[in-house]
């Protein structure tokens, strides 16, 4: 790989500097003299190795990227943004030529993304790392769910996110203890201190790689500093291409003097937004409320059976469903047909004839749970449908009416507002799926939304 370096000229390092101190907003820090100083760290940092920037943008601290002046780009005429050399990178290949590499060389369990929570943590501790200036200028302190007080996650009782956000906290727990208690600790007492490589720095590090890493067909999983100090939006026109050894960001839009210039990292929904990044969007095209459930069968040959059905006709399976559950997904009114075609077989009543073929030959039947099998079968799938819809609604302690006279007051505090907004928006979304779900009808046949 050739790398190639641009140093960016002084009037420009002057001019991000000053745009830098102007949008200084240190959150990070005891003292504003202490983020200064890891300010102009980490800003004499990229301009030593070879980040680029446009003249027309200026950096928020730690996070945001603001437009100094108008920056005019269209899908035909894009606007380079940043240039950032493959050299300050940092992914599993990064870990792999480190000083821990023989580590994990001996111990092939441990998968890539640990790997690199664990190489972090490692540089973080070192005087002399590569990285110092960026990881010292990471947030210590971060507004995902998972970081939030027992009272402020109480607000999100009985919402996908606090569900999701309880299961990743302990699975990375269980991932401390596999990894850093129970082999790194007692196999490599001498560069692992216990007292410095704790739960709670274990679970911050991996927060920070789900928050800012990126994903790349030729790198894979990978974070790329500078690259993640732009805050995410789902209707930004930016793509981000990495060839020639370097990470280049483009703008195909506008962007007015003083607004901020965002990436997109996907149509992401509400859930995810808040889940991994610590924020919502008020208005989200994009916004989704979950259902899960089983087919509920005790038998394992019936189990089989449907399970065959469903995988036939790619129905069972990431993303939805999988296993023998289903996670899936409202959109709005939309009712995604794997969600449709899983409780068809859910309720479906195999023959004796198709139970026999099944149990002696792995016989699959020809029937189509994308289509409807028959009116019995129809109107079970509906009225499942409807009553596991009000079952989730009943999780929330609050109402729908309830959630929006407090949004309508200005009493809540930010997290308690993103909280109530997050679960005011899924409980529309399910109300609205049930409203349409029991609306006369014989069928929900119709286009495929997913």
């Amino acid at each position: 790989v050739k790398i190639v370096n641009i140093p960016p000229t002084t009037e420009m390092i002057k001019h991000i500097t000053l745009l830098f101190f102007l949008s200084l907003t240190v959150h990070i820090c005891s003292s504003s003299d202490e983020g200064d100083e890891i300010f102009e760290r980490l800003v004499g940092w990229f301009a030593d190795n070879g980040v680029t920037y446009s003249a027309e943008v200026g950096l928020g601290f730690p996070h945001g990227v603001i437009a100094s002046a108008p920056i005019e780009a269209t899908e035909k005429k894009k606007v380079k943004i940043v240039n950032i050399p493959q050299t300050l990178a940092i992914n599993e290949e990064t870990v792999k030529k480190s000083d821990l590499a023989p580590i994990f060389e001996e111990n092939p369990s441990i998968d890539s993304t640990a790997m690199v929570a664990i190489f972090l943590l490692h540089e973080k501790n070192k005087e002399k790392s590569l990285w110092k200036p960026y990881l010292d200028a990471l947030p210590k302190e971060l507004d995902t769910p998972m970081f939030w007080s027992k009272k402020e996650q109480k607000l999100l009782t009985g919402s996908w996110v606090l569900d999701r956000v309880k299961a990743d906290e302990k699975s990375l727990k269980e991932n401390y203890k596999e990894v850093m208690v129970d082999l790194l600790f007692k196999k490599y007492a001498a560069i692992f201190d216990p007292d410095v490589y704790t739960e709670d720095e274990y679970i911050w590090v991996w927060n920070i790689i789900w928050s800012r890493a990126f994903w790349f067909e030729s790198t894979g999983l990978v974070l790329v500093p500078m690259l993640d100090s732009f805050n995410h939006h789902n209707e930004a026109k930016t793509e981000i291409y990495f060839e020639d050894g370097h990470f280049s960001l483009f703008t195909k839009s506008n962007v007015e003097s003083g607004a901020e210039v965002y990436i997109n990292r996907g149509q992401r929904p509400n859930n995810d937004l808040l889940r991994l990044y610590g924020f919502i969007l008020p208005a989200n095209q994009y916004n989704l409320a979950f259902i899960e459930d089983t087919l509920g069968e005790k038998d394992p040959i019936r189990l089989g059976l449907k399970k065959a059905v469903l995988n036939k006709h790619n129905m069972l399976g990431p993303p939805y469903p999988y296993g023998d559950t289903i996670d899936g997904l409202w959109v709005r009114k939309d009712i995604p047909l794997q969600v449709i075609g899983f409780y068809r077989i859910k309720f479906w009543e195999p023959t004796t004839a198709q139970m026999r073929a099944w149990k002696e030959s792995q016989t699959i039947p020809d029937i189509n749970p994308s289509k409807m099998l028959d009116e019995d079968n129809e109107k079970k799938t509906i009225v499942g449908l409807v009553d596991r819809l009000a079952e989730i609604i009943d999780r929330y302690p609050e109402g729908y009416k309830e959630d929006k006279t407090l949004l309508q007051g200005k009493e809540l505090s930010e997290r308690a507002r993103i909280a109530v907004q997050m679960r005011y928006q899924e409980k529309k979304i399910l109300n609205d799926a049930r409203t349409t779900l029991m609306t006369p009808k014989k069928s929900l046949d119709r286009t495929p939304l997913l």
